[in-house]
């Protein structure tokens, strides 16, 4: 990107004390207004310094601090999804609930494959609570069922007018290495009914797994995912949309059996 683009900013670490002011000057000298977050974690910064930037015009695109907060940590995330209706799988406390095995754990609050693995037997589910600690991981039954993501959008005002969901059919170190536009209403409709109790803005990405019909959500990425341009190309026009171009009522149209393969070379 620093290579192809017009030009390019070299910014600090987002924990560097400068980083907030050096992305505040990059913003006046290019004429910046709209700042689109890629990382958790810039997610999370932008939340707490939105409303200092839209007081010089420039619009960080995160939802509140609150619903951060809900998405960014899993243990959250699935408390808040069985008390709102939506289903997760089942969640096992290693200390006092039978130990139904293989489990599947995850970091709360971690990212990637590096935060998320199977576990077999007793032995090896103790050695990642001395390492992680009880209390800073999500154990939860293994599920064998296809997974999908669904990419959203909702504007400022919280409406969602587009909800695209893809099949991931071959997933790499948590990311979605080839997945396909797939036909299906319900979760759709699901979506964008988590989307509006979580108060989402911009382009979010949803994962859940579907087995037998029910829809088991894992988790919501308020941002745009490594795998989201398949939704552009069918149909999610999120960038025109944040830059101003006319939105479809009620929701858009998108194409389906698209498929993406990623390639990095």
């Amino acid at each position: 990107g620093m290579h192809e683009g017009d030009d390019a900013v070299q910014l600090p670490s987002l924990d560097n004390s400068q980083f907030k002011s050096i992305l505040k000057t990059a913003c006046f000298k290019f004429g910046v207004k709209l700042v689109v977050p890629t990382r958790d974690e810039e997610v999370a910064a932008f939340a707490d310094w939105k409303e200092e930037f839209a007081k010089d015009g420039i619009t960080l695109l995160a939802p509140s601090k609150e619903t951060v907060l809900v998405c960014q940590d899993k243990v959250i995330f699935a408390d808040w999804c069985r008390t709102h209706g939506f289903k997760v799988a089942p969640i096992v406390d290693v200390r006092n609930d039978p130990l139904p095995f293989p489990l599947f754990i995850r970091s709360r609050r971690g990212k990637g494959s590096s935060c998320a693995v199977r576990v077999n037997d007793f032995t090896t589910l103790c050695a990642y609570v001395e390492e992680w600690g009880s209390r800073d991981m999500i154990v939860q039954a293994f599920i064998r069922a296809p997974e999908y993501s669904i990419d959203v959008y909702a504007t400022q005002q919280g409406e969602v007018i587009s909800a695209v969901p893809r099949q991931r059919l071959q997933i790499v170190s948590g990311e979605s290495w080839w997945t396909q536009t797939v036909d299906n209403y319900a979760l759709q409709i699901e979506a964008v009914k988590m989307a509006r109790l979580l108060k989402l803005t911009g382009h979010s990405v949803m994962q859940c797994f579907v087995r037998d019909g029910d829809i088991l959500w894992i988790e919501v990425n308020p941002r745009f995912g490594g795998a989201s341009a398949l939704a552009f190309e069918a149909g999610c026009n999120s960038a025109g949309w944040l830059l101003g171009e006319k939105t479809p009522t009620p929701l858009a149209p998108y194409e389906v059996g698209l498929t993406m393969l990623r390639y990095t070379q």
